[in-house]
């Protein structure tokens, strides 16, 4: 037996640990362990929200020992009998079987989301980083299917040699297109699907340019004057999320030994020259008479557009936020909205050339910050219950009437972005107001500029709009305070023309 784990037998008095548990043993990572299991075919449990592997299968994945089936199995039925549910045990993961010559992959099931999550183990970076490529899909036929068509173009290679990389069968060289690299370097980023939605956009941008540039071709010079005419046509903002994704995706040519330093590193990020661009982005915010407007317009069109405004104007809630809204997060005895989730938008199968299909999903809020509570008034709860109660009566929303999002779509499920967006469209024409650069986020920041000014200190207005940092409240702050100064010279104007001055 082996000392680890006569170790761990006698410290845990258990025949079976958690991975995290023999995780911070081994100092290894979980998902390590999970991938060498299912290369050694120890099958691992889910006991409640722990997963287990036995002490048995443990010896075996730390010797060269073969499992005896029986005995193990005798050891499976003893923890499984007493311990794991007949709800608990369809949380079980199940580690697929696959042969695989370059990478390992498995997929697992969720309960507490109801997601099957695909996972590829790419190997490693020159620096010792593990590479994994992960997606969720919603049922298991997806996920299966998925893993198979993914490994299938991973093993297209037959014999790779240690420290090269190949993407989808090709090695990638100092040789290889700025694309194809993109590709590859896309395929590694792990963000929220917005913001990997973001990298490709930005990296279509670059490649329509450099696109067939080689690696070893991408001199300083080159990206200079690539940045030159750029600079020429787009915003600033733009412009540093360009600079800044082509960096890094050099930034990982180099790691990968395929460059010798990066062209970019002590290149400073341009600045726009676009004609009539302000450096500076301006927060619009609709002006009392003009929100006046917009409420009206918005009753007139629709009950549920009318709702809608209404909680934006005294709350401030991003539109993802707005449509992830459930009944459960707002509290009329308390008189306080929770926020805690966020929809989104998910693209599947992006690549360069295709911007793939796009579907809404629940995901979490912009940043752990804006997980918040925001009190209302009993104007907005007085509007919100009227709202439920058209939504129990009008015919149109029967499909509806036992969803648990505040503002459905009328075929029951989460109301669209699109959705959301024509019916405020259609109510800025009403209004008059359509054309004016208004749009859904302008009520996020009339609520910003109304708490400013009232005289809400800074930290107060970041709590509330959610913001885990001050840039945009200061920039509002500071707009406010430019009109609030050219009304104040306004009015002396006035005062020294009374005065025949």
């Amino acid at each position: 037996m082996s000392s680890l784990v006569k170790v761990l037998r006698e410290k845990y008095g258990r025949e079976f640990i958690s991975v995290e548990e023999l995780s911070s043993e081994l100092g290894v990572s979980v998902s390590e362990l999970i991938m060498e299991a299912k290369s050694k075919k120890i099958k691992a449990v889910k006991i409640g929200r722990n997963i287990q592997l036995s002490l048995k299968g443990i010896e075996c994945m730390l010797s060269d020992e073969e499992l005896n089936d029986n005995e193990y199995q005798n050891s499976l039925d003893q923890v499984a009998t007493p311990t794991v549910t007949s709800e608990q045990s369809d949380e079980r993961i199940e580690l697929v079987e696959c042969d695989v010559d370059m990478s390992k992959g498995c997929i697992t099931y969720v309960k507490s989301s109801n997601r099957w999550i695909l996972q590829i183990d790419l190997g490693k970076t020159v620096d010792g980083k593990r590479i994994r490529k992960s997606k969720s899909f919603k049922n298991e036929e997806d996920a299966r299917q998925a893993l198979a068509l993914e490994l299938a173009q991973l093993n297209k290679i037959s014999q790779r040699e240690v420290g090269d990389i190949y993407w989808k069968g090709n090695p990638i060289t100092s040789q290889t297109q700025l694309k194809d690299f993109f590709e590859y370097f896309l395929s590694l980023c792990t963000a929220k699907p917005h913001t990997i939605e973001g990298y490709f956009e930005t990296a279509r941008q670059i490649a329509r340019d450099l696109g067939e540039v080689s690696l070893q071709n991408l001199t300083t010079s080159v990206i200079t004057q690539f940045f030159n005419d750029f600079k020429k046509n787009y915003a600033q903002a733009t412009i540093n999320k360009t600079f800044s994704v082509l960096k890094r995706a050099l930034e990982l040519a180099k790691e990968c030994e395929l460059i010798e330093k990066n062209p970019m590193s002590n290149m400073k990020r341009p600045k726009t020259t676009k004609e009539g661009e302000v450096n500076k982005q301006v927060y619009k915010a609709f002006k009392d008479e003009e929100l006046k407007q917009v409420l009206k317009a918005c009753k007139e069109y629709s009950q549920c557009t009318y709702t809608m405004a209404k909680v934006l104007q005294y709350t401030g809630l991003r539109p993802g936020e707005l449509r992830a809204l459930e009944w459960r997060d707002i509290d009329f005895e308390v008189g306080v909205i929770h926020v805690r989730q966020a929809a989104t938008q998910e693209r599947e199968g992006m690549t360069l050339e295709s911007r793939g299909t796009i579907k809404s999903v629940i995901g979490t809020t912009k940043t752990p910050y804006s997980v918040r509570k925001i009190p209302v008034n009993s104007e907005v709860l007085e509007v919100l219950k009227e709202w439920q109660e058209y939504v129990k009566s009008d015919r149109a929303y029967e499909k509806a009437r036992k969803c648990q999002y505040v503002f459905p779509s009328t075929r029951g499920g989460m109301i669209g972005s699109t959705g959301l967006s024509i019916k405020f469209r259609k109510a800025m024409q009403q209004a008059g107001l359509h054309g004016r650069g208004y749009e859904l986020y302008t009520f996020r920041h009339t609520f910003c500029t109304n708490l400013i000014k009232q005289g809400v200190d800074i930290p107060t207005v970041q709590r509330l709009m959610g913001d885990n940092t001050t840039d945009v409240i200061l920039k509002i702050y500071t707009s406010v305070e430019e009109r609030d100064l050219l009304s104040a010279t306004k009015k002396l104007k006035g005062y020294f023309e009374n005065r025949d001055l």
